[in-house]
């Protein structure tokens, strides 16, 4: 193992807060470590590169030319962690940045699209890009970041949340229930038109197919089945 190998976060953390506060005791009372600890963190640091990075004095620690070049090191390191860490925690605070959502243009349409004002008023500095289709873009190709689907992805990897639940029903316009009775239990369905998506199937639901089955299984022909694709 070489010296590089025995450069933990821990030791040169311990290191950096020694430096600084010019003593063992002085720095153990921030960092919130024995001195005993500490010694042995400095010492273990000292003999894994080969070189003393302090000299012992009666009025405490002082640091060698080496252990001035590693502390000025992890200084600027720990600046650039305390930056990063505001930056990520700004981000969590206030998203930013481009997000690409994918649904069907039924619900995109009737549902997403008259909440994006809010959306949008909520995260002013995230751009928003929405793609209606009934296409199943691959999110683990990044080809989109959200997808509000009806149903679970097939990908494993893909992480699922629950929204909502959408109740199923049967409606008809009033002009055909004028000319029809209405259908009360499903063996009424053989004598009504139906409107499907047949083969033209939004993926991935395969429930929105309950109703061309409920009627297909009780008798209605497949003359009476008008498909759609949206």
């Amino acid at each position: 193992m070489n010296a590089v190998e025995h450069l933990n976060w821990d030791r040169l953390r311990i290191f950096a807060a020694v430096a600084k506060a010019g003593s063992i005791s002085n720095a153990t009372s921030k960092i919130l470590i024995t001195q005993s600890a500490a010694s042995r963190q400095i010492k273990n640091l000292e003999e894994a590169l080969g070189i003393d990075l302090f000299y012992r004095t009666t009025k405490g620690l002082r640091l060698t030319e080496q252990g001035e070049v590693l502390y000025n090191t992890v200084a600027n390191f720990q600046g650039q962690l305390e930056h990063t860490q505001g930056f990520l925690n700004e981000d969590v605070q206030e998203a930013r940045g481009r997000l690409v959502v994918t649904t069907s243009v039924d619900f995109g349409s009737t549902w997403l699209a008259p909440r994006l004002s809010f959306f949008s008023k909520k995260y002013p500095k995230l751009e928003m890009k929405v793609l209606l289709s009934e296409e199943w873009f691959a999110l683990h190709e990044r080809e989109a970041d959200v997808a509000i689907r009806f149903g679970r992805s097939e990908h494993l990897e893909m992480h699922n949340r629950y929204l909502m639940t959408l109740d199923w029903g049967l409606y008809a316009h009033i002009d055909y229930l004028r000319e029809t009775s209405a259908p009360l239990e499903p063996a009424d369905l053989k004598e009504h038109r139906i409107i499907s998506f047949g083969t033209h199937l939004p993926q991935p639901s395969e429930q929105v197919l309950w109703h061309h089955t409920l009627a297909q299984d009780n008798g209605c022909p497949q003359s009476n089945f008008i498909c759609i694709n949206n």
